[in-house]
């Protein structure tokens, strides 16, 4: 059975996020501040658990409460307890969304290009931690109401008009490299 790591889950909130919609028949380790399987501050290292423990992780809305300064070490942190292959779902809140910045415990904004930094396979930035990962899958979650954006072009809605249109979310799986 495949052990799976659910970062920012409370016991008894389980029902509350959607790992199960994407690691079915795992055993799920919950980590959260406090009330879980394994109570941790996710901005202190190391995180405690062996290397190459975990087939997988998942992480909604969690990495937004990352510092900032810290993120890539929390990456490198993912890095060492997956084992090779294993996915990484990352959900966070588009910059757009006004939680990014009236939230008071939200460290980081993203972008749709917040994750090609880490990922080999994604052209045109600059790398950190090179050869540790590759993007499997990135998707920005646009209301219905605003589905004429898309017409514009992803990247034009990003720059120019997604103060205007805002999204709720960006979702990201990325892939482990040993």
């Amino acid at each position: 059975m495949k052990k799976v790591l659910v970062l920012g889950v409370r016991k008894g909130e389980e029902h509350q996020h959607k790992a199960n919609d994407y690691f079915k028949n795992s055993k799920k380790i919950y980590v959260d501040l406090k009330n879980s399987d394994v109570n941790h501050n996710l901005n202190e290292f190391p995180y405690p658990f062996k290397d190459h423990e975990f087939d997988g992780i998942f992480a909604s809305h969690i990495v937004e409460h990352i510092r900032k300064d810290l993120l890539i070490k929390f990456m490198e942190e993912l890095w060492r307890i997956c084992k090779n292959k294993s996915k990484i779902y990352i959900f966070v809140p588009h910059f757009s969304n006004v939680s990014t910045s009236t939230h008071p415990t939200h460290y980081g904004q993203f972008g749709r290009g917040t994750f090609d930094y880490f990922c080999d396979n994604c052209e045109g930035w600059e790398k950190y931690l090179v050869g540790k990962f590759d993007l499997i899958y990135k998707k920005v979650v646009i209301p219905r109401r605003f589905f004429f954006v898309r017409i514009f072009g992803l990247s034009y809605w990003e720059n120019y008009l997604s103060s205007i249109f805002p999204a709720h979310e960006i979702k990201f799986i990325l892939e482990i490299k040993k």
